[in-house]
């Protein structure tokens, strides 16, 4: 699954995907524009990493998962995220302790979903993105 890439391939494939964010952070803003990163956050977090997290043999990932203790840290790890994605606290009594860890860090989830969707990005003759 490794694989090389090159990085002009690695390029257009992160501006490929940087202009679907952007048109979904677009679209939602039309009619649910506080609803913009959570857009984002589902799309990116709970359809890339959460899946590739909870089963990581699927992504050819090397994590000893048979352990009920491994299966049940990365479910764990993937509520954080999704909590994190959503801007959602947790309600659940035995998650609340990690209710400061997401208000500490939602500020730069948040900036990276703004990042990823912005819609000022061009490909520089030496094949960096900028915005």
């Amino acid at each position: 699954m490794c694989q090389r890439v090159s990085p002009k391939a690695l390029l257009t494939w992160s501006r490929m995907f940087r202009a679907l964010c952007h048109q979904i952070w677009e679209i939602v803003e039309d009619r649910f524009p506080e609803a913009r990163h959570s857009a984002i956050g589902s799309f990116i977090f709970l359809r890339f990493f959460c899946p590739a997290i909870v089963t990581p043999e699927a992504v050819d990932l090397d994590i000893p998962s048979e352990s009920r203790e491994i299966r049940r840290a990365l479910l764990l790890i993937t509520k954080v995220i999704q909590n994190l994605a959503n801007n959602v606290k947790f309600k659940e009594p035995h998650m609340q302790i990690l209710n400061t860890f997401l208000a500490e860090n939602i500020k730069q989830v948040t900036r990276f979903l703004s990042d990823i969707a912005v819609s000022s990005f061009r490909l520089k003759q030496d094949d960096q993105l900028i915005d």
